[in-house]
């Protein structure tokens, strides 16, 4: 039985880190037994996976820098991998893939690595001749996204040998029954960061509160919380902020999933809106143009909150519209179960095993 190693540089509740979660639960179903190693922090996933008997270590890794401490560091990681017994190490994120992929090599580990974000291309000739490196020494190479796929082969000039698209799932229940009625017309879930752009979100509730009543949400914590809950309070805009939530039972009682990211991987925000059944409004970047159309919800140019606003006023005030989308994105979030996922990555691990 095939033990793979999850190499990841933390455990907490993003987005990255609960794929690591959902992936070594769905994999566990397969009888595909899985362990993870951090090389920055633990983190509040740790006994999440403990639980379903996952082994969980940490080894720090120094990732930026070619200083002596850096080397040290890494020689260090080197010596610690040539000590461990797997089958396969499974990569995730990037750039820390960079130095942990050249750890592998250096180790004779074979290994495979996930790119989960969409990342411009950059100049950092010695980074990118390291992500070279890495891509074509590894035994695949695994994408949440076309739009991802494409961003990496753009910038790194090269097809991986095996190189797999194999989206994301939500790894949550349907609740049953709740204890409210629908309470918010359109909700918003991110991290307050400057990529997810969440003074849009502010932006497009204060537009839609000039033309009609609106009860919004917004979920999640980050470096921009605090100024944009500041800036809600002062302008009285009718948009709940209760900060970071686990249980977020918040978006089933919501009738609109809106994203305002500038670029994602894909975003597993919108994958939750689609499986509360929940039409997505967001931007038109090539990860939501890759999942989104007319059927589930609608895109619009980056920063363009009146055509959102004005969009979100006609479907919230056309009853038989938003039903229909709201039932079409429940259908098609089908296509995003993780037991499905599970047993793609557990092929491709057979695959290059």
């Amino acid at each position: 039985m095939a033990l793979i190693l999850h190499l990841t540089n933390k455990l907490t509740f993003g987005g990255k880190q609960r794929f690591v979660l959902s992936l070594c639960k769905a994999l566990k179903h397969l009888g595909v037994n899985s362990s993870v190693l951090c090389f920055s922090s633990l983190g509040s996933l740790t006994e999440d996976l403990k639980a379903l008997s996952v082994d969980v270590f940490f080894k720090k890794l120094v990732r930026h820098g070619y200083g002596p401490v850096a080397v040290f560091s890494f020689w260090s990681f080197v010596r610690y991998l040539k000590g461990l017994t797997f089958d396969l190490a499974h990569i995730h994120g990037y750039p820390p893939l960079l130095k942990v992929g050249l750890a592998c090599i250096a180790a004779e580990k074979p290994y495979v690595v996930q790119y989960h974000s969409y990342h411009r291309n950059y100049r950092k000739r010695l980074w990118l001749f390291f992500e070279k490196l890495v891509l074509s020494r590894a035994k695949a190479a695994f994408f949440v996204s076309h739009s991802v796929k494409d961003s990496v082969v753009k910038r790194c000039f090269t097809e991986p040998k095996v190189g797999l698209v194999i989206y994301n799932c939500v790894d949550r229940e349907r609740p049953n029954k709740l204890n409210k009625k629908e309470s918010y017309d359109i909700v918003w879930v991110a991290r307050f960061t400057t990529q997810k752009r969440p003074f849009d979100f502010l932006e497009i509730v204060r537009a839609l509160g000039k033309q009609i009543k609106i009860n919004a949400c917004m979920l999640g914590a980050g470096d921009e919380y605090q100024r944009a809950k500041e800036a809600a309070t002062k302008e009285k805009l009718p948009i709940h902020m209760p900060g970071f939530v686990k249980n977020i039972d918040e978006v089933a009682l919501s009738k609109i999933g809106v994203i305002t990211s500038e670029r994602e991987g894909i975003s597993i925000s919108v994958l939750e809106y689609l499986f509360f059944g929940k039409p997505v409004f967001g931007y038109a970047i090539p990860a939501l143009r890759e999942v989104i159309n007319e059927k589930v919800g609608r895109l619009f140019p980056v920063g363009n909150t009146k055509e959102m606003a004005k969009a979100l006023r006609n479907t919230l005030s056309h009853q038989a519209l938003l039903k229909k989308l709201s039932l079409n994105a429940l259908q098609y979030s089908q296509k995003f179960e993780c037991n499905q996922m599970g047993i793609k990555y557990a092929e491709a691990y057979r695959r290059v095993l």
